[in-house]
């Protein structure tokens, strides 16, 4: 067994020269992509100078009059034409472009409006307006190479006038579940069998983080038959996961054929629970993860793991989303030669709560986890109100 940190080690250094192309696509395809070159605004932002507040535009410096002569209203959305003087204003909505020479908005609620002539009953101490390009400038970078797109990312970018992108292509992924065990359909299930949770959990998280799925398909116990489908899994995909087959038992054969196929394994046994029978493993083109059969490992090595290969291959920083918090109660483990992650939820009051968990084949625990929190090797107890590193799972 080897820590996961020399394992997360050797998978940066196995992947750290590989690369998926580039290519031109439109907005609606980009989210879910990661830029592969920095993006600049195309507009100011906003384009023209607006109004804040509903109110009357005054000609810059003339703020301490009694009395202004009204000279029409303007909404968002459409342009005026009359033209500021001193001791005349316009009426303008919020958003509305501002006429030449605006130096503050009076608030409509300091005024009272009489036909064309406006009161001022307290004289405006703020501009309540938005200047042409105070949030962005043409030619601004707005978003940087690596930048993952979201639905954020690509409002954003429709406001700027962009209307395509450079972006890595999707990572191709093929994922094939193991045993004779699992079946397919609920019509299938005889005594001795399970449901393949497996396959639609990686498909479904793949399909999440901007994947390309190219197969998902389900193979017995036989080595033949593993070795034609992953033989043409490793030559159509950049990444294939298989799930089940990698532990030490009699039928567990995966390893043999993955080395048979001409790849190279990095790692085969963490010092992790769950996901202790975790392969790693590369080709000439694809990479290879063989996960446990059991849904919480698949579930969390998926993020620990996958989902950095995705990040090198797309020249993007992994990301994980960590922090300490507060243990709700105490913890204690039999076994500590492993690093532990265990299910758990947020509080309201921001503490560390343990959920009911049954152990690695426990799928359902998770729908009450916020993620996962760590117990380091060698730690046996952990005391209540004791800081844990929390593993949030988006």
């Amino acid at each position: 067994m080897i820590p996961l940190e020399e394992a997360l080690r050797r998978l940066d250094a196995a992947v750290s020269d590989r690369r998926l192309p580039a290519e031109k696509v439109s907005l609606e395809q980009a989210r879910g992509r990661f830029l592969a070159s920095d993006v600049a605004s195309r507009l100011d932002l906003p384009p023209f100078d607006k109004s804040a507040v509903d109110g009357y535009a005054l000609l810059e410096g003339d703020y301490n009059r009694k009395h202004y002569q009204l000279l029409e209203t303007v909404a968002a959305g459409r342009p005026g034409k009359a033209e500021l003087k001193p001791g005349t204003t316009v009426k303008v909505m919020t958003g509305a472009p501002l006429p030449a020479g605006t130096g503050r908005v009076l608030m409509l609620e300091d005024t009272d409006e009489q036909g064309v002539s406006v009161e001022v009953r307290k004289p405006p101490k703020d501009a309540n307006l938005c200047r042409r390009g105070e949030d962005v400038q043409a030619g601004q970078v707005i978003f940087t190479k690596g930048q993952r797109l979201g639905p954020l990312e690509i409002a954003n970018l429709v406001g700027c006038g962009v209307t395509e992108v450079e972006t890595v292509t999707k990572p191709r992924l093929f994922v094939i579940s193991t045993g004779d065990e699992i079946v397919d359909r609920p019509e299938d299930l005889q005594p001795g069998k399970i449901m393949n949770s497996n396959g639609p959990l990686l498909a479904g998280l793949a399909q999440k983080h901007g994947l390309a799925v190219l197969g998902c398909v389900s193979v017995p116990d036989d080595p033949a038959e593993l070795e034609r489908v992953l033989a043409s899994a490793v030559r159509e995909a950049d990444i294939v996961i298989l799930s089940g087959g990698v532990s030490a038992g009699e039928y567990d054969f995966v390893p043999e054929v993955i080395q048979r196929l001409g790849l190279t394994i990095h790692f085969s046994r963490l010092a992790v629970k769950p996901g202790k029978p975790t392969t790693f493993a590369t080709g000439p083109e694809a990479i290879l993860f063989g996960l446990p059969g059991n849904p919480v490992a698949v579930y969390l090595m998926f993020h620990l793991m996958v989902l950095r290969v995705i990040a090198n291959l797309s020249g993007a920083p992994a990301a994980e989303l960590r922090f300490s918090a507060p243990l709700a109660r105490e913890f204690r483990r039999a076994s500590t030669v492993r690093k532990e992650y265990v299910p758990a939820r947020i509080t309201p009051d921001g503490a560390v709560e343990r959920v009911e968990y049954h152990g690695s084949a426990h799928l359902t625990a998770l729908m009450q986890a916020d993620g996962f929190f760590e117990v380091p090797l060698g730690v046996g107890e952990i005391k209540a109100g004791a800081r844990v590193p929390f593993f949030l799972l988006g």
